[in-house]
């Protein structure tokens, strides 16, 4: 969870998808996130947060400050 800190603290905006990999939606969105990644590596931040991990979805909320259901796609801006 310390990337998504870093993230959100950089200047750059930052994507946060909250995914299931047992969700067919989740997996259908794979290799979009993975093409944002890449396209967007100099750019903006592109995260994923296992929301099937019970601590990982709630830090995730906190930090992130949202309500978060699957698949899930935050984006912010400082």
């Amino acid at each position: 969870m310390d990337t998504l800190k870093n993230a959100l603290t950089e200047a750059k905006p930052t994507l946060v998808e909250v995914f299931s990999p047992r969700c067919s939606h989740c997996v259908d969105m794979e290799p979009v996130v993975a093409e944002l990644r890449t396209r967007l590596a100099d750019k903006a931040n592109v995260i994923q947060i296992d929301g099937t991990d019970p601590e990982a979805i709630a830090k995730a909320i906190e930090t992130a400050q949202a309500e978060t259901e699957r698949p899930t796609i935050i984006v912010r801006h400082t």
